[in-house]
């Protein structure tokens, strides 16, 4: 899921103050739930080691 978020914002060049709101978005179409766990989200929209 974090890759695909990673390219999703890559793609679209989404600002870093947008990411948030998007991964929200992404793990609401992915589980169809409308609660997000906080921290999930915090996890996706952290890089990865390296990543610039």
């Amino acid at each position: 899921m974090r890759e695909a978020f990673n390219r999703w914002v890559d793609e679209d060049k989404v600002p870093e103050d947008q990411w948030r709101p998007r991964a929200a978005k992404l793990i609401r179409i992915v589980t169809g739930d409308d609660y997000v766990d906080p921290n999930v989200v915090e996890w996706i929209r952290r890089k990865s080691p390296g990543a610039d």
